[in-house]
């Protein structure tokens, strides 16, 4: 099975964990490599995938669980269970590549909520939603990334006028290379 990163994001729906998968514990330095890596070409491993259906989701009395959209450090959310799966549905349990693939899911379609250096932890004004952005203007000098990234809230845009950020996401509502000009 091949798939375009558009065609997986876009497919979201039918990946699923199933319950042995760990949380999700990725930083944030470790997506922006991975996002490095796959615009470089680079392989990223490989994925271990389950294909069910509905009806099989519900005979096999594993509990199954959608991605995330977002990630809150403040309140770390549990993903959500897969409840009555229409029994025609195609799923993809993955079973090696969770991390990966949830990566990918938040630098493109959701956000990190994150807590502000050295502010408190009990305080929910301490926590910034904070997009994947990749810097255009990038000038390499660093041997270990082609590509600056970095996870950035409205705010901090403003306080780096020598870069141009664009939003990661952005790329998805592109349909040819002119649009991103």
């Amino acid at each position: 099975m091949n798939y375009t990163i558009r065609d997986f994001v876009d497919k979201k729906e039918q990946f699923i964990l199933p319950s042995i998968q760990r949380e999700y514990v990725w930083e944030e330095e470790q997506i922006c490599r991975l996002f490095d890596s796959l615009l470089r070409s680079f392989p990223i491993g490989h994925m271990l995938l389950w294909k069910l259906d509905g009806k099989d989701i519900k005979d096999k009395g594993i509990d199954f669980y959608k991605f995330l959209d977002n990630y809150d450090e403040m309140n770390p959310e549990y993903n959500q269970k897969l409840e009555n799966p229409s029994p025609n549905s195609t799923f993809y349990a993955i079973l090696d590549g969770q991390q990966r693939t949830q990566s990918i899911f938040i630098g493109l379609r959701g956000y990190l909520r994150l807590k502000v250096y050295r502010a408190r932890k009990d305080n929910v004004d301490s926590y910034k939603n904070k997009y994947l952005y990749i810097n255009l203007l990038y000038d390499k000098t660093n041997d270990d990334y082609e590509y600056e990234l970095k996870f950035l809230a409205d705010e901090e845009l403003k306080n780096e006028p020598d870069k141009l950020w664009y939003k990661m996401g952005e790329i998805l509502t592109c349909n040819e290379v002119p649009d991103v000009n």
